[in-house]
């Protein structure tokens, strides 16, 4: 989604079992969509992971105090967010991110079979 209002109606239509949220986004900050799902929803389940380019560490702490599962710090490789939201996912959902695990290797595994013989 382009901002955070929009972040936060999604989520309340959806509730995924992963958000993978940037603190910089307008309207309402991820900080802010962060917060209203943990402390107005008293969601504690979803597997919250920031990705943002502030990486002072009290922005740290603030979202980690919220109980966020991850914080990826921009720029990032494109290969590093797939790993990064299933060792957080695994924090909140253990046998759900290891089956999702497999699956993701498994089609790494063919993806990279597919691009070796062109």
């Amino acid at each position: 989604v382009t901002n955070g209002k929009k972040a936060l109606k999604i989520y309340e239509k959806w509730k995924p079992d992963i958000i993978v949220l940037d603190i910089m986004i307008p309207e309402m900050s991820g900080y802010m969509v962060l917060k209203e799902i943990r402390l107005n929803f008293a969601d504690k389940k979803t597997a919250i992971i920031m990705s943002t380019s502030i990486s002072r560490k009290e922005s740290v702490m603030d979202c980690v105090n919220l109980g966020i599962q991850g914080y990826i710090v921009k720029p990032f490789k494109a290969n590093e967010i797939p790993v990064k939201i299933l060792e957080s996912y695994g924090l909140v959902e253990p046998e759900k991110a290891s089956a999702a695990k497999e699956l993701y290797q498994k089609l790494a595994e063919k993806l990279n079979g597919y691009k070796s013989e062109k």
